[in-house]
């Protein structure tokens, strides 16, 4: 007889893994799938934000190259190249930075929609980044344009801030729920801590209680020693009184 040929490992097509992924969400609670989709477009709408704020600061070139001046202070024999480079370059940087915060929110936020190990990690991050996206929608109102080239554009981005705020903070609505907790495995951790912490209370309520009670005992002994002395000095004063008799 002869046996077959191992079969390799038939890869999953692009149509099975998208049903997996419509069962896996269909399988999620309504909060939770609420959660993501909150998130999800925070996150796209922060992206075109940070688009905005870069397309600003490079039609404001005028206001940049003057805090970059302001920036070098007592540096005023720079080259007008340098001051430039230094100008972009932190436009760059900031960006980079922004966008490296934002592929860090979107990991944490696939391995919440997977339901990973990580699930509980990425909903905390995305839970912190939410009250600040909320905070950052009273700074948009203090804010003033940096320059007098398309104030249109930095109308846009500070709704587009409240927008993202708002999105995000409904988000963290349905992620403080029971059945999202219950979801990403953080319910029952938070139940065993409640049990510890209870059993800690417990503990320490029997130690002041055993206390207590050591310290009535070792006042009950305090005064039976002390009637005892008493009547230990009235004895011989009554022996002589009766002699005297």
């Amino acid at each position: 007889m002869t046996t077959p040929p191992n079969q390799p490992d038939k890869k999953p097509t692009l149509k099975e893994a998208s049903k997996a992924s419509t069962d896996a969400a269909a399988k999620r609670p309504e909060a939770v799938q609420y959660m993501l989709l909150m998130w999800l477009a925070a996150l796209i709408l922060e992206g075109f934000h940070q688009l905005v704020s870069i397309a600003l600061s490079l039609l404001n070139s005028e206001q940049l190259m003057a805090t970059a001046r302001r920036a070098a202070g007592d540096n005023e024999g720079l080259p007008e190249v340098s001051i430039k480079i230094a100008a972009y370059g932190s436009v760059a940087l900031s960006s980079l930075i922004a966008f490296g915060i934002i592929a860090l929110l979107a990991y944490f936020l696939s391995q919440l929609a997977r339901n990973s190990n990580r699930a509980g990690l990425g909903r905390r991050m995305w839970f912190a980044f939410s009250l600040y996206f909320g905070f950052r929608i009273m700074l948009v109102f203090l804010a003033r344009p940096a320059g007098a080239n398309a104030e249109w554009l930095f109308a846009a981005d500070g709704m587009l801030q409240i927008l993202i705020g708002v999105v995000a903070l409904m988000g963290l609505m349905f992620s403080v729920k029971e059945e999202t907790l219950k979801h990403t495995g953080e319910w029952e951790e938070m139940k065993k801590l409640e049990a510890e912490a209870r059993r800690k209370a417990e503990d320490k309520a029997k130690e002041r209680a055993e206390e207590r009670r050591r310290e009535e005992e070792r006042r009950r002994e305090d005064r039976r020693r002390d009637g005892a002395r008493g009547r230990g000095a009235e004895d011989p004063e009554r022996a002589k009184e009766n002699a005297q008799d």
